[in-house]
């Protein structure tokens, strides 16, 4: 992959990465006006953590209790 080629797939994974920080805060209701806002994307990470706090409490009680789903098939 040349220089060229490299950003392009860069830019490409940047405008996803923006695509669903978007996403984000829009299902949390956040004004979007902010996002050029230091601590934009921190308060969106907050909000999100905050708002699946209890599937992922949820999921890291059935890991403990159970194991990994597919743990059998690791090979590390």
């Amino acid at each position: 992959m040349d220089d060229d080629e490299f950003a392009v797939s860069g830019a490409r994974v940047e405008a996803a990465r923006e695509r669903n920080l978007i996403a984000a805060a829009e299902e949390l209701g956040m004004d979007l006006s902010l996002r050029s806002e230091p601590g934009f994307v921190e308060e969106v990470r907050q909000r999100w953590m905050e708002a699946n706090r209890d599937a992922m409490e949820s999921w890291n009680a059935y890991v403990e209790k159970h194991g990994l789903p597919l743990d059998k098939y690791r090979n590390f």
